[in-house]
């Protein structure tokens, strides 16, 4: 793979099928060939230009050049584990806790999405003594064989054995496309009526905790639009959260809010 010219897309596209394992999904039916990335744009192997609304992780853009001057000024003179004293990552956690509320002051710094839920669910879990969790559907929480558990996206999915018995699915509360929608006035009152039943069936005392993510993936293209074209829609599917969040509140579980790259 590394011998010039450079593989063509064929070729590349038969390594990855010899290489990586069969259930990494591949977008398009003809799929891209990505060869760099700039600021907002992805380029591929002919050269072509793709505006990048869909990448996961690049949140300043690709290869934005101060977070790649930053990246390999560090790596020419450090990175090592969190054991040691040093005052760079001290700087960053005091910058970062500035900017939330005066109650998010410690920092536990992680690799990845996956990595920081499953140490959100070992917190919630030291912190009530129980188990039982609530999560909405259609969420995806991340990769590890615990968060695949609480991801229906990924359980009641291809390839899924459906949620354990500790977990429990409540609708997501969407507007657009979901069970009650915005034409119904007691449609917050209705997804919140689930989320009491599950509470009901659980029963004080074995609740750990309710998880969601800030920006659910089903709904992301529409709720990122409701703020500002139909707010009293996003009143309403923000007031649904909140209400959720005081019942398991007080039925003494703990809420994990999460929120993968988008």
């Amino acid at each position: 793979m590394s011998n010039n010219p450079s593989p063509s897309k064929a070729q590349t596209l038969a390594a990855r099928g010899q290489f990586f394992a069969g259930n990494l999904s591949i977008a398009y039916k003809n799929p891209l060939k990505i060869v760099r990335g700039e600021m907002q744009y992805l380029y591929d192997d002919e050269g072509r230009q793709y505006l990048d609304a869909y990448n996961n992780v690049a949140h300043v853009g690709h290869c934005h050049p101060r977070v790649v001057k930053a990246a390999q000024d560090q790596m020419a003179i450090l990175n090592t584990n969190t054991r040691y004293l040093g005052d760079q990552i001290i700087s960053y956690a005091e910058r970062l806790t500035a900017t939330l509320p005066d109650s998010l002051n410690v920092c536990f710094f992680v690799n990845s999405g996956s990595e920081a839920n499953e140490l959100a669910l070992r917190l919630a879990r030291a912190h009530t003594g129980a188990r039982d969790l609530v999560v909405l559907d259609h969420a995806y929480h991340g990769n590890t064989t615990t968060l695949i558990d609480i991801s229906p996206y990924k359980h009641d999915g291809p390839g899924g054995s459906g949620a354990p018995q500790w977990v429990h699915k409540v609708p997501l509360p969407d507007l657009y496309r979901g069970l009650y929608r915005a034409e119904d006035d007691e449609a917050s009152e209705k997804y919140v009526r689930h989320v009491k039943e599950v509470l009901e069936k659980i029963g004080r005392g074995h609740l750990c905790g309710f998880i969601a993510e800030s920006l659910p993936r089903r709904i992301i293209s529409v709720r990122s639009t409701l703020k500002y074209a139909l707010p009293e829609v996003y009143v309403l599917l923000t007031k649904c959260r909140q209400d959720m969040d005081a019942l398991v509140n007080t039925s003494g579980g703990s809420k994990v809010t999460m929120s993968l790259p988008t």
